[in-house]
């Protein structure tokens, strides 16, 4: 028994006559018969009775056809599906960000899938670089963007650098060091710094490693307010703040010199080197890459 015979008794039991099914299938009639006969004599049991006024199914005939229809339609089911993985069109996807990166990244990336592509299944998380890292270790993530020099270059990562976020201090407009210029570490000290929780991490991979928060918050509005609403400086993006009530135009970045604080941090994404990514993922690390570059 297989697909095609199948196929043949499900056809001959809905036409209830050689003739049309045989006009149907696009076979012979002889060939309809033989393939009828051939499929009785493998299950050992008559399964169409047989007429002046056409065929009718036996009750092994029902059943067969019963069950082979459902079989048939299985079948087409997982083409279909087999056919929409292939295109990336259905997958399921889980994705890991950190809170800089998905407060830029994740709206028009989500945006963008949930317009394009209504049918994927995206899961995402937002976490601290080294819990994205075990989750992808556990294969709990597809894959994950983190800030370059958090995670260690490893023969079983895939490592490929995906763009920059612009990186800036921030003040309110009437702070005093708001107009200030070639501000240097020292100029900074009196003043609070706040942060989310991977600025803590950042220190250890960039050359700024004095310039971290003495408030932490991975809630970047509230982070907004205090900066608002104090003398702290905002370690941020300026993308970030654009974000905000007003387009960020309370704020201003400080005047600073690149060698005590970068103008950009490196995104990268992080994956498995021996797990092949699924089309699905490929798409999304690719609608990843237009979310933050443009494009």
């Amino acid at each position: 028994m297989d697909i095609r015979s199948l196929r043949h008794a499900t056809c001959l039991a809905e036409e209830g006559n050689y003739a049309r099914a045989s006009v149907r299938l696009n076979i012979t009639q002889p060939a309809l018969s033989r393939s009828i006969q051939a499929l009785e004599a493998a299950v050992g049991l008559k399964l169409f009775d047989r007429s002046r006024s056409g065929v009718t199914p036996t009750a092994a005939g029902d059943l067969l056809v019963a069950e082979g229809t459902r079989l048939l339609q299985d079948q087409q089911s997982l083409e279909r599906q087999l056919i929409d993985m292939r295109t990336g069109e259905l997958g399921d996807v889980a994705v890991g960000f950190g809170p800089l990166a998905a407060s830029i990244i994740m709206p028009p990336l989500l945006i963008d899938l949930a317009s394009n592509h209504p049918r994927m299944t995206v899961r995402t998380e937002v976490q601290a670089a080294d819990l994205l890292l075990e989750h992808l270790e556990s294969r709990r993530l597809d894959f994950f963007v983190a800030v370059d020099g958090l995670v260690r270059p490893s023969p079983l990562l895939s490592i490929e650098p995906l763009g920059t976020i612009p990186v800036a201090l921030m003040v309110r407009r009437d702070h005093p060091l708001a107009t200030a210029s070639d501000i240097v570490l020292d100029d900074m000290r009196r003043f609070p710094i706040i942060g989310g929780n991977a600025s803590e991490e950042l220190k250890v991979a960039g050359p700024w490693p004095e310039i971290v928060p003495t408030i932490y918050c991975d809630n970047y509005h509230i982070l907004f307010q205090i900066a608002c609403a104090s003398e702290a400086i905002w370690m941020t993006s300026p993308l970030l703040a654009q974000l905000m009530p007003d387009g960020g135009d309370e704020l201003v970045a400080l005047s600073i010199d690149p060698s005590v604080y970068p103008s950009a941090y490196g995104l990268s994404t992080i994956r498995l080197a021996q797990r092949s990514p699924s089309p699905a993922v490929n798409i999304v690390m690719g609608r990843t890459f237009r979310a933050l570059n443009g494009g």
